[in-house]
């Protein structure tokens, strides 16, 4: 089963009706924090599953693919993406105690959420512990 990570169903860039594909835009905190505690780099054609809270007690659940969309028109000019088929939505029991308390560091696990506090998030963002930077797991390939 694909590691299960973060994604706010509300953040759509498009439906492709013809094909029943959906876009999930993966820019959020929480990916970013599923994807540090996993230690997932985001790449190209990575299956993964994607949960987003539904009400008190179900999620949101469902497989996608990743890949990096380039010239997004809006706010994501380049951003990871998932692509899934809407029809394959499903509704799970909430899972206590799954999501990763705090924001661990992808390198060495260090809890960033302090640091984060504090001072925010930004792409020059690094670790005070390792110093690798906190949007590792979701730089743009090489070369894009």
């Amino acid at each position: 089963m694909p590691y299960r990570v973060y994604a706010d169903f509300n953040k759509q860039l498009w439906s492709r009706s013809a094909s029943g594909l959906m876009t999930l835009v993966l820019t959020t905190v929480g990916t970013l924090r599923d994807l540090s505690a996993h230690r997932i780099r985001l790449s190209d054609g990575v299956v993964l599953t994607f949960y987003s809270d539904s009400a008190e007690n179900e999620e949101l659940e469902v497989e996608g693919t990743v890949r990096f969309e380039r010239g997004v028109a809006g706010p994501y000019r380049e951003c990871w993406v998932a692509d899934y088929r809407s029809s394959d939505i499903r509704y799970v029991p909430a899972a206590p105690g799954t999501t990763p308390s705090g924001h661990p560091c992808f390198g060495c696990g260090a809890d960033l959420a302090p640091m984060l506090r504090e001072q925010g998030l930004s792409e020059e963002s690094r670790c005070s512990e390792c110093g690798i930077a906190v949007m590792t797991p979701v730089l743009p390939p090489v070369g894009a």
